[in-house]
């Protein structure tokens, strides 16, 4: 029963640390701004703290 569980869950794991791992690699590459409050709040927050530095932390080119 665990194992399906973790099968079904698998995609949403995976989903979830690609995009905190693309958020912290922007954001490492950030030249200026506040880079340690926006990493604890991709950490810390999980889909919401990428999605949000993805929205409104982001640099625009």
């Amino acid at each position: 029963m665990a194992s399906k569980l973790l099968l079904a869950l698998a995609p949403v794991i995976a989903l979830q640390v690609l995009l905190q791992a693309y958020s912290l690699y922007d954001l490492a590459k950030r030249r200026k701004g506040s880079k340690l409050p926006w990493a604890i709040v991709i950490v810390l927050l999980g889909y919401i703290g990428a999605a949000a530095y993805l929205i409104w932390g982001r640099e625009r080119d």
